[in-house]
């Protein structure tokens, strides 16, 4: 076999187990979302606010998780009935919504971590040291070159 086509053959293999990676990895963080009594959609705002220092103005919000204004507004609006988030309007600007994360937000986004890192442990119990190492150092690679594909326009389109 041609190292292209074996090159082709390991792409179209790899795609397979990432489409399979992402399937099962959705269903997990479903599950564990569920856990400490989150929906997927409102584990996902919570993360995306921590992620950028716990609070965000709600447009912004909404391009980063790729929610509608409607849908949005719905999952916030749970998050800050259940304490989780509070909206502030900025000074300057009124029309401005600014969302973060409460102190019960934080707590509760600690214990999904932690649950995450359990299941991490569960899912790699089999891996050595070094493979784990090995594993962790290919993903982060696979990541940069998936973050660098989306901020330079997006997946191929045909």
């Amino acid at each position: 076999m041609k190292i292209l086509d074996r090159r082709t053959a390991l792409l179209q293999e790899l795609t397979t187990t990432v489409g399979s990676m992402m399937w099962q990895g959705e269903r997990q963080s479903m599950v564990a979302a569920e856990h400490v009594g989150l929906t997927l959609p409102q584990q996902t705002v919570l993360l995306a606010i921590d992620a950028q220092g716990g609070q965000m103005i709600m447009s912004e919000l909404g391009r980063l998780t790729h929610q509608s204004p409607a849908t949005l507004t719905g999952i916030v609006d749970r998050l800050v009935g259940a304490g989780l988030v509070e909206r502030t309007r900025d000074t300057v600007d009124r029309r401005v919504v600014h969302v973060g994360l409460t102190p019960a937000g934080h707590a509760r986004l600690a214990r999904a971590n932690e649950a995450r890192l359990t299941d991490v442990a569960r899912i790699t119990a089999a891996f050595s040291a070094d493979e784990l190492a090995l594993f962790d150092r290919l993903l982060q690679k696979f990541v940069a070159g998936l973050a660098a594909m989306v901020d330079a326009g997006g997946a191929a389109t045909e």
